[in-house]
């Protein structure tokens, strides 16, 4: 008997060969990485990206295992991953992949179950989505954002309301204890009451503002300021303020820029920092102020939130107190939020800075850890207008007003307060009670009024519709406006509209008399007849 012959095997067709030289190129040119893993979990084989996105060679990865570079795997994970994919036979799951230099990276693993050649394997399809997870944290940063400005625009439109009501009332409180002050200035238990009552008002009218200020609804003037010279000059009262137990520390650059702000808003600012470091150091410690010119360009302003790239004066504040932790962070710019003991803290403070830095193009950032301190950084943009005028301080001396004053404002009890006041300061008063009332003693032919001061949100008919209204008949006539909300007479800033003379209520009797003078002239002056 002769032996069979033995069957060589078969020969591929050029067709068949280059076919498979094709989906060998393809697979190894794949942006994407391809593992194939056996039972035991290691590779045995990887294409081209899988050794570029990782740090290996070929055969450095053909060595190793899949725990080897995935940190949240384990020997008896994979255990059990063979087992489902045998039942699941496909799996899409998100996980990580550590290189060779030890940096991690997140991946999204397509896996299979295969047999190829009478054993099975694990394919893996690899992608690296780090830029969709950055993409996608972007998105909900931008989302954050904007649930942040709904609730600012939500916490405005109820700041102005209540603003325009409560600062009427505040202004009759305030108003008539000031004029009662002069009245009882013998008696000093009346005193002592009408001082107290006065304190309670003030500081409601200040957290008033504060809400008006964390919604950008604030009046504020602006003005070309050196941010250096302002903390210069208040050193001495947050020293007072903080207390002795804290050291306080200025460490000013050479020559910063100026900025455009509102000094008293900077004030505030100071102010609420320094309070809100001396409660996170009840044993004492040490506040650092600094401050530096800085630019910020496009990548930094994308990591700053709301910054634009530009050049920006950097202040920072610093203690070296208890601290925050990361869920404290997240919230401490919230309005009515406070770590604080109930009574000790209205958590408007800092809100109301984030508030002032929004609305004067600024922004704000926390660093900060548990048990070493706070640093809160402010970016004051750099003033690009010219030099404003240096204002000119008047004097007010009672009973030196002269002329004749037409107050028109709806709410009784604040008309017949600011007719009192105005009467005290020397002025002959026509008070009405609606701009129409307004229009018929104006019209009437018979009259001589040097001022129209009249309240801007009325019904039927807004103060500033009256004055349009009268000065097609008058167009000399002067105007003062007032309201305890005034979005009618300024611009989204809070700014008030050029040309325009307005008065915050509540105002004291000084305030008032020192706007009017600047604006009727001197006492004594001819009254302008517009009848």
């Amino acid at each position: 008997m002769t032996d069979k012959p033995t069957k060589s095997p078969a020969k591929l067709s050029p067709k068949a060969e280059e076919t498979i030289t094709r989906f060998e190129f393809t697979i190894q040119q794949s942006p994407e990485a391809v593992f194939w893993l056996d039972r035991h979990g290691r590779f045995s084989y990887v294409n081209n990206q899988a050794c570029v996105s990782l740090g290996y060679t070929q055969d450095e990865l053909l060595s190793l295992y899949l725990w080897d570079i995935d940190p949240d795997y384990s020997k008896d994970r994979w255990e059990h991953q063979w087992a489902e994919m045998q039942r699941a036979g496909k799996r899409i799951f998100e996980t990580r992949h550590q290189r060779k230099d030890g940096s991690i990276f997140p991946i999204e693993v397509l896996a299979c179950q295969i047999n190829f050649g009478g054993k099975e394997f694990h394919s893996a399809y690899v992608r690296d989505i780090s830029e969709r997870n950055k993409a996608r944290e972007d998105q909900a940063m931008l989302q954050e954002q904007l649930h942040q400005a709904q609730k600012l625009e939500a916490l405005g439109t109820l700041a102005g309301g209540v603003a325009h009501d409560f600062n009427n009332m505040l202004s009759v409180i305030i108003g008539y204890t000031e004029l009662l002050k002069s009245r009882v200035s013998d008696d000093r238990d009346a005193s002592r009451d009408l001082m107290a009552i006065e304190k309670a008002a003030l500081r409601s009218r200040d957290v008033t503002r504060q809400l008006l200020a964390f919604s950008r609804k604030q009046v504020i003037s602006p003005v070309a300021m050196q941010i250096d010279e302002q903390i210069d000059g208040t050193m001495k009262m947050l020293g007072r303020l903080i207390g002795e137990n804290i050291e306080l520390e200025f460490a000013k650059s050479e020559s910063t820029w100026k900025t455009r702000l509102d000094p008293s808003q900077f004030d505030q600012i100071l102010v609420n920092l320094a309070v809100n470091a001396r409660d996170a150091m009840p044993k004492g410690g040490r506040l650092v102020i600094t401050t530096k010119n800085v630019v910020i360009n496009e990548g930094q302003a994308k990591q700053k939130g709301d910054c634009i790239p530009g050049d920006y004066v950097l202040m920072s504040v610093c203690d070296d107190g208890i601290g925050m932790s990361s869920d404290t962070q997240d919230r401490i710019f919230e309005p009515f939020f406070t770590t604080k003991e109930a009574g000790k803290g209205t958590g408007l403070g800092l809100a109301t800075i984030f508030g002032i830095m929004k609305q004067n193009h600024g922004c704000i950032e926390l660093e900060s850890e548990p048990g070493k301190g706070s640093c809160f950084k402010l970016y004051f943009p750099r003033n690009t207008a010219g030099e404003d005028q240096p204002e000119t301080k008047q004097v007010y001396e009672s009973g030196e007003g002269a002329g004749t004053v037409l107050l028109v404002e709806d709410d009784e009890m604040v008309r017949n307060m600011t007719a009192k006041m105005l009467e005290r300061i020397g002025y002959t008063v026509v008070s009405v009670a609606s701009p129409l009332q307004a229009i018929s003693y104006c019209e009437s032919g018979l009259h001589t009024v040097d001022l129209l001061f009249t309240d801007v949100v009325m019904p039927k008919m807004s103060g500033i519709e009256l004055n349009q209204r009268l000065k097609d008949t008058y167009p000399d006539l002067k105007v003062l406006f007032m309201s305890g909300y005034a979005a009618l007479v300024s611009d989204r800033n809070g700014v008030i509209k050029p040309g325009l003379n307005f008065i915050q209520k509540p105002f004291s009797k000084n305030e008032l008399a020192l706007r009017i003078k600047a604006i009727i002239g001197e006492p004594g002056k001819k009254p302008t007849d517009h009848s």
